[in-house]
C-alpha cells in the first residue's frame, strides 16, 4: 500500500498540495459517525484482485482495505486495516475488511 500515513496526515493538516476548500470537503465526504463518547470515524474501504508476476490474477487473492482516522477534540489517531483472502469471493472485501477494522478499533474507541 502506498504510504498513506503521510497522505492523511498532510489531509489533516490541509497540507496537500491542491486547494484548501477541497481538502475539507474530502475530510467532510470521509466521515462515517460519531459514537456516544465524542469519537468521530472518518474513512475509506477499498478492493482489488491480486496478480502474480505475470500478472494473471485468476483464483490468485482478493484484497481489501479500510483507511482513514478517529478524532476526538484535539485527539487524531490513524489507521490502516489491510487483509489478503485466497480465491475469489462474491463479498465485498472492503467492507468485511472494515468491519473487522472496527472490531479492532472499538477498545481505543470506549477508553
Amino acid at each position: 500500500m502506498p504510504n498513506f500515513f503521510s497522505f492523511l496526515q498532510k489531509l489533516l493538516a490541509s497540507d496537500l498540495p491542491v486547494n484548501k476548500k477541497a481538502q475539507e470537503m474530502t475530510r467532510e465526504n470521509l466521515y462515517i459517525k460519531t459514537w456516544p463518547n465524542g469519537w468521530k470515524l472518518y474513512g475509506k474501504t477499498g478492493a482489488g484482485q491480486c496478480q502474480d508476476a505475470q500478472g494473471n490474477k485468476e483464483n490468485i487473492c482478493q484484497m481489501g482495505w479500510f483507511v482513514g482516522w478517529l478524532q476526538k477534540e484535539k485527539q487524531q489517531v490513524v489507521f490502516a486495516h489491510y487483509k489478503q483472502f485466497p480465491g475469489k469471493n462474491c463479498l465485498s472485501m472492503g467492507q468485511l475488511v472494515k468491519q473487522e477494522a472496527l472490531f479492532k478499533l472499538e477498545p481505543l474507541i470506549r477508553s
